[in-house]
């Protein structure tokens, strides 16, 4: 062997053990990613499990799940409740949802430039959430309609496109005193003001890197909603849907249980 070859096998195997250390840093930085990414997202899913609503209405004397509709939601404890507690879930339903999702984003943009992290997780968690307030552990894979919790998570991908489906919710709630009427249109409206943002105002693909699994998970909690709202559509087309009283139960009522 050559004298320069001699000295490149030298610095090859002197840079050996180099290498090997990237690879090792590499490898554990994946895992490390891996690890967190399915901690955050199982959180995502037992905060999301949290029923805030039979809580607060069992707080109140009230089995939520036997009285009304027997819904957990936030309207459904206004009427067994009255209106601050009904607004309380509200808050707590969005929270719970919001949360996940906006600390799996902070996470994700300190993590660096990984697409996964960047535009997978915060929608994966957000995700993980609604179906935790839709199938929670706690209640026996049982759960609310995905309303609040839906609108918590498109508050964190589209702040913009949430403004206008909190619009549509008031005007169609506040015209026909439908509730459910307002979350399945506010919802359709969320998917349609977030792909107009898309196409029309960053002028790219919604089915882009960036934007596909936000777009899929646009449309498949929209679909959520108004498969959690069936009964509430057949009752709308019927018109035996309950309007909404946000008074509450008045003084000497006692909650209907339901049958």
């Amino acid at each position: 062997m050559s004298e320069q070859e001699e000295t490149w096998r030298g610095r090859i195997l002197a840079a050996l053990p180099f290498v090997v250390s990237i690879y090792n840093v590499q490898f554990a930085i994946v895992h490390l990613q891996i690890f967190v990414s399915v901690a955050f997202i199982a959180a995502s899913y037992l905060c999301g499990s949290i029923p805030f609503g039979v809580l607060i209405a069992r707080a109140n004397g009230v089995d939520i799940r036997q009285v009304g509709s027997g819904n957990i939601g936030a309207t459904n404890v206004a009427r067994a409740c009255g209106l601050r507690w009904g607004l309380l879930v509200f808050g707590l339903d969005f929270l719970k949802a919001f949360s996940p999702a906006l600390a799996a984003k902070l996470l994700a943009h300190r993590w660096g430039d990984d697409a996964f992290m960047l535009y997978d997780l915060p929608v994966l968690c957000g995700l993980a959430a609604v179906l935790g307030g839709v199938y929670s552990v706690w209640l026996g894979f049982r759960g609310g309609k995905a309303g609040a919790t839906g609108l918590g998570v498109g508050a964190v991908i589209c702040w913009q496109a949430m403004l206008v489906a909190v619009f549509v919710w008031l005007v169609v709630v506040w015209l026909s005193r439908y509730v459910s009427l307002g979350t399945v249109l506010g919802s359709l409206t969320y998917v349609a003001s977030y792909f107009a943002e898309v196409i029309m105002l960053e002028r790219v693909s919604p089915l882009d890197r960036q934007h596909i699994t936000t777009s899929i998970f646009c449309g498949a909690v929209a679909a959520l909603v108004i498969v959690r709202h069936k009964d509430n559509i057949v009752r709308l087309i019927n018109g035996t849907e309950n309007r909404v009283n946000f008074a509450g139960p008045r003084a000497g009522d006692k909650a209907v249980q339901r049958k």
